[in-house]
């Protein structure tokens, strides 16, 4: 009898769990340099294709995958899409040792991930601060942030006002722009609220 995990239940043995034979030929054994997506019929190398938990390689390449999870997120109800990231916060909320543990596990496995994240943040804030902006006065803010995280034992953040990133406006990186958010308060904003929003 067919079990879930793909395991096998051996019948009349119970809680005998046996691993069900692969259908497929795993990563290690393909004998093949390149392998075609069954989406867009491309040859592509192997390192294109997404493994399953078995190891065994996805009959469609990472950009084609993408782009139907990209698709299928767009054609989402803006509701559905709250009641996503409702139920992944509260999953969050209720297992935080395990997202730590799963976010530092992806951090040290993807370094360069994450570096070029930080790099591009802080490329867009460079770009983003006036020739005009008062560089102490941004500083004392970023002090302000980590004192009152200290102080309190909530972690809070410097939030811009107005997004510097956003499809409708663009804020700029000075002190004007700047204020002290609660961490959970400035990332639930995002960039999608903001003062005389239309």
């Amino acid at each position: 009898m067919v079990g879930v995990n793909g395991y096998t239940v051996e019948c009349g043995v119970r809680g005998a769990l046996t691993p069900r034979p692969l259908t497929k030929q795993p990563v290690e054994e393909a004998a093949m340099a390149a392998k075609q997506c069954s989406k867009c019929g491309e040859d592509r190398p192997l390192s294109d294709f997404s493994t399953n938990g078995a190891g065994i390689l996805k009959s469609r390449c990472k950009p084609c995958r993408s782009a139907d999870q990209s698709a299928r997120y767009a054609r989402k109800p803006i509701e559905a899409k709250k009641a996503e990231m409702k139920r992944i916060s509260g999953w969050v909320k209720l297992n935080p040792e395990k997202y730590r543990q799963y976010a530092r596990a992806t951090r040290s496995a993807n370094p360069e991930h994450y570096k070029a994240k930080v790099n591009q943040r802080r490329r867009r804030n460079r770009l983003a601060t006036v020739a005009w902006a008062d560089k102490s006065a941004i500083a004392v803010i970023y002090r302000k942030a980590i004192a009152i995280s200290k102080a309190t034992g909530i972690r809070h953040e410097v939030d811009h006002i107005v997004p510097i990133i956003s499809d409708i406006v663009c804020g700029l990186h000075c002190e004007a722009n700047l204020r002290v958010l609660p961490l959970a308060e400035n990332r639930s904003k995002g960039n999608r609220v903001w003062p005389d929003m239309p």
